[in-house]
């Protein structure tokens, strides 16, 4: 299997990571790994790769923060990886449609929407009305009516 490996100089957010020295090494799958958190031998010395913090696993469909490296000999390094959700998914994510935190326009603000920024119309107007004998007397009823 051929890993891309190479530096990532982008903040973890970032959904586009920029890469500089990126080159391809070949490497084997550890018997006891998984995709999220792989582990796998690369076929070259911790020195090549002693600055890389990013790969790119194409037979997985997934890109990886280096978070690990241990050499194993001279021309054999294990390489421990976490899955860059967001690069990974970032078509998909783009492709989403939500509220992330409130509307973009000045002045045009969900007001179902509650956080600290926005006040809200907080006008309470309370009622209360003798009910009518409609309801059996030995169970408590209420009736709640509201507007707006």
């Amino acid at each position: 299997m051929n890993v891309q490996v190479g530096t990532c100089s982008s903040e973890k957010r970032a959904l586009d990571k920029t890469f500089s020295s990126s080159f391809s090494v070949s490497g084997t799958l550890r018997n006891q790994s998984n995709v999220v958190n792989p582990s796998i031998e690369l076929n070259c010395p911790v020195g090549q790769i002693a600055t890389c913090n990013y790969m790119v696993i194409p037979e997985f469909g997934r890109k990886y923060y280096i978070t690990d490296m241990t050499a194993l000999g001279e021309e054999l390094t294990l390489v421990s990886g976490h899955c860059d959700v967001l690069s990974t998914y970032a078509n998909g994510i783009r492709q989403n449609t939500a509220i992330v935190a409130r509307s973009a326009t000045q002045g045009n603000w969900n007001l179902l929407m509650t956080d600290n920024q926005i006040k809200l119309n907080n006008r309470k107007k309370i009622i209360v009305r003798k009910g009518f004998t409609a309801f059996p007397k030995n169970q408590f009823s209420m009736v709640l009516i509201t507007l707006g």
